[in-house]
């Protein structure tokens, strides 16, 4: 990854832990980054794709924090697991990029309570497609150029 595209990814993530990614807009936050629309864009692709990558390195980074905290020190008196997750999950930075993740909270109680993943999936599914078309609403529409 180029430099400037790692800042910018860096910048973005603090943009979506400040903001989550309902009504997410490039203008607001290419603006926060610095930057342009345009620019966001030529680095990533595309603002699905820009998303994507905040969110598989937000993923990578909650990864490598919990690989850490389970690794720990060999002999050492730990609390019991689920404490010593809960503990992490409250700490900087795990927390902030743990609320942009918890849209799926309702989703992953619903597997967990009826071990209906298919369903579950197909609601994100539903949800995704909602969210793209609110976002789609949103959208200005082009005037057709005089001739």
């Amino acid at each position: 990854m180029s430099t400037r595209k790692a800042v910018l990814l860096e910048d973005l993530i603090a943009y979506l832990i400040r903001h989550g990614v309902a009504d997410l807009s490039l203008r607001p936050m290419a603006a926060a980054a610095g930057t342009s629309a345009r620019l966001l864009i030529f680095h990533f692709g595309s603002k699905e794709r820009l998303l994507i990558e905040a969110l598989d390195e937000m993923q990578a980074r909650l990864q490598r924090s919990l690989a850490d905290l389970l690794a720990g020190e060999s002999g050492v008196a730990r609390p019991a697991p689920l404490r010593l997750f809960w503990d992490w999950a409250l700490k900087e930075p795990n927390l902030p990029q743990l609320r942009i993740v918890a849209v799926f909270d309702g989703l992953l109680m619903e597997v967990m309570s009826t071990g209906d993943r298919r369903r579950a999936s197909a609601a994100i599914d539903d949800f995704l497609v909602m969210a793209r078309k609110h976002a789609n609403a949103r959208r200005p529409t082009r005037k057709p150029a005089l001739q």
